[in-house]
């Protein structure tokens, strides 16, 4: 079996039942991902957001160490994220935040691990 020099850690996670009110503000959920991004000691590169009608958006925040992303849909009350970080950084560090935050109770959360085969 080879092994890589590389190697990461792809989380993916859906959030249900959410408070419709902390789900529909795009720029609050936002902050949130930047801020679970900086504890999880990564490093966000730029943001791209998309706002839908009439409701529901996407940002995505591309990082030194890959990407998080996150899909909303507040008529849903629910959210879609992926995390996939490089090296040592940590993905569950953003999830467990965002869940804090976000107040989330009702999730199912796969962690993948990259580049270990």
């Amino acid at each position: 079996m080879r092994k890589y020099k590389f190697k990461g850690k792809h989380l993916i996670a859906e959030y249900y039942n959410l408070d419709f009110n902390n789900l529909t503000c795009c720029e609050l959920v936002n902050r949130y991902i930047l801020e679970g991004i900086e504890l999880a000691g990564a490093n966000c590169i730029g943001t791209m957001k998309k706002e839908f009608e009439p409701e529901g958006y996407t940002i995505v925040a591309l990082l030194l160490e890959s990407h998080v992303s996150v899909h909303a849909y507040p008529e849903q009350k629910s959210m879609f994220i992926d995390a996939f970080t490089c090296g040592d950084k940590n993905p569950l560090i953003i999830h467990e935040y965002l869940m804090d935050k976000l107040n989330v109770k009702d999730f199912k959360v796969d962690l993948l691990e990259r580049g270990n085969f």
